[in-house]
């Protein structure tokens, strides 16, 4: 049996999450917080599916 969600609304309370590192005009690494729901959102469910994949592997069959 499989599941569908949608999420529908998502709200930021608070301060803005850390989302990862971003290129500034001169090169130079700096952090990225960003209180955007869709960025936030983008960013969580690539964490989730980075570690989805990585432990695919020691699944039992």
């Amino acid at each position: 049996m499989s599941q569908k969600v949608v999420i529908e609304r998502v709200l930021i309370r608070g301060a803005a999450p850390y989302v990862g590192m971003c290129a500034a005009s001169d090169g130079q690494q700096i952090p990225l917080y960003s209180a955007n729901p869709d960025i936030v959102m983008r960013w969580l469910c690539d964490g989730w599916r980075c570690r989805y994949n990585q432990l695919r592997s020691r699944r039992a069959k």
